[in-house]
């Protein structure tokens, strides 16, 4: 995951994310300030989501996709502050390969 900056670079068919040197590894905790975690230095970008307030997520919203570089991206517009929005990223990636029941 990134948010304040991410690099993008597109390997054929795939959208490559990466982050910025200068804060890779570094993720900023409301009221903890930057904790430094593991981090993977490129990752094929497979769902942009866009951080937006309750009121312009819609209840049962159409499939949405962006284009990016030339290559379509599924998009989810999500309330960032809501207890469940981890949860509805990790869903939203596993139902990009339709593997919704875990194992």
């Amino acid at each position: 995951m990134a948010d304040d900056q991410t690099a993008l670079d597109r390997d054929g068919e795939a959208l490559i994310a990466r982050p910025p040197a200068t804060i890779a590894g570094l993720l900023e905790v409301r009221g903890l300030g930057l904790v430094r975690l593991p981090h993977l230095d490129g990752v094929a970008l497979d769902l942009v989501v866009d951080l937006v307030a309750p009121s312009a997520v819609e209840r049962l919203p159409e499939a949405s996709a962006l284009e990016l570089l030339g290559l379509t991206l599924r998009h989810l517009l999500l309330a960032p502050f809501e207890a469940s929005a981890a949860a509805k990223v990790r869903l939203a990636m596993r139902a990009s390969t339709r593997d919704i029941m875990p194992p």
